[in-house]
Formats: C-alpha cells, sequence, structure tokens
C-alpha cells in the first residue's frame, strides 16, 4: 500500500520543493518537518529543479517504510529527518489526484471522526 509522510509541497523560485503545510498528527510533524523547510535531498539524492511531481512521488512509497529527507531551514540550517510513511487513511487524508507537471497534488483532507460515547 502506497503512503506518504503527511507534508503538502510547492515548489519555490529556485527550483526546491518546499513544505507548504505540515498536517496535524502526521509523521512529518511527528519528525520535526515545518512550513516553510527547503527540501534539498531525498534518501540521499539532491533534489533540485525536479518537476513538483517528480519531487512528490521520490517522498512517497509503502506504507511503513521510511524515507531521509534534508531540508534547509532558515535559509542556512541543514537538518536531515527519517521519517515513516503512513497510509492516506492514517493521515487523514482522502481523493488523492494526479496533477500536471509542476502542480500541487490535489488533495480532500477529512477530518477523523470523534469518538463521543
Amino acid at each position: 500500500m502506497t503512503g506518504g509522510v503527511g507534508a503538502v509541497l510547492t515548489l519555490n523560485g529556485n527550483g526546491f520543493p518546499c513544505v507548504q503545510t505540515v498536517l496535524m498528527g502526521s509523521p512529518a510533524e511527528m519528525a520535526g518537518l515545518r512550513a516553510g523547510d527547503v527540501i534539498t535531498e531525498v534518501n540521499d539524492a539532491p533534489i533540485v529543479r525536479q518537476d513538483l511531481k517528480k519531487a512528490v512521488e521520490s517522498i512517497r512509497g509503502f506504507t511503513g517504510g521510511h524515507v531521509k529527507v534534508t531540508v534547509q531551514r532558515g535559509g542556512s540550517t541543514n537538518l536531515t529527518f527519517v521519517i515513516q510513511r503512513s497510509s492516506w487513511d492514517g493521515l487523514g487524508l482522502t481523493n488523492i489526484f494526479d496533477t500536471p507537471t509542476n502542480a500541487a497534488p490535489i488533495i480532500q483532507i477529512v477530518p477523523r471522526p470523534t469518538n463521543t460515547n
């Protein structure tokens, strides 16, 4: 089963994927990824001037598997995170659609029901 880390990405002006949003309770949030982090490497492979779809695909993978993400934070600090992927359902996501090159993936965030019993 394919899953992700719970981060929505966009490309910055330099062609790097940039974290736009980190979903609450997601593996990305638990690992410490933040909105504004610029992704420079995925699994030790440099990521630059790629279309966004390729960058997202390099982070996605088998549910329960790990991905190593290196980010630049605040313009100069490099941080590396090893993040365990979660299923789309585990992330509270439905309707993941493929999108044209250089477009952010379209997702629908569905709140998890709360148990009121």
